[in-house]
């Protein structure tokens, strides 16, 4: 047997053990890379729904009122907000918005 032969046979486990804590440090590091990731693009997607909604909002509370499609395509925005642990003014200004006198506007 020569000499490298006999060193992995002497440190067989020692070299598992590097190769194994090297593939769950790499692994790791990835995982946590991922999970700040997903956190990042949640809390944007959150701030883009906030915008969206407070845009929303604000253009039908200073028209006055508001239509069956407005609400609909609000109501979609605030749900996806809400699941997303949105804050209090999105909830706000989407109470304000619902409490809007209906009406219809028909575009020729």
């Amino acid at each position: 047997m020569n000499p490298t032969e006999s060193f992995i046979v002497t440190h067989f486990n020692e070299v598992v053990s590097l190769i194994i804590a090297a593939a769950l440090g790499w692994a790791g590091k990835a995982f946590y890379a991922t999970i700040q990731e997903q956190k990042a693009l949640k809390k944007a997607v959150k701030a883009l729904l906030h915008d969206r909604l407070y845009q929303s909002c604000r253009y039908y509370i200073q028209q006055g009122y508001v239509d069956s499609e407005g609400l609909t395509n609000v109501g979609l925005v605030y749900e996806a907000y809400h699941e997303l642990k949105g804050n209090g003014t999105g909830t706000n200004l989407y109470e304000r918005m619902t409490a809007l006198p209906l009406r219809e506007d028909h575009i020729a």
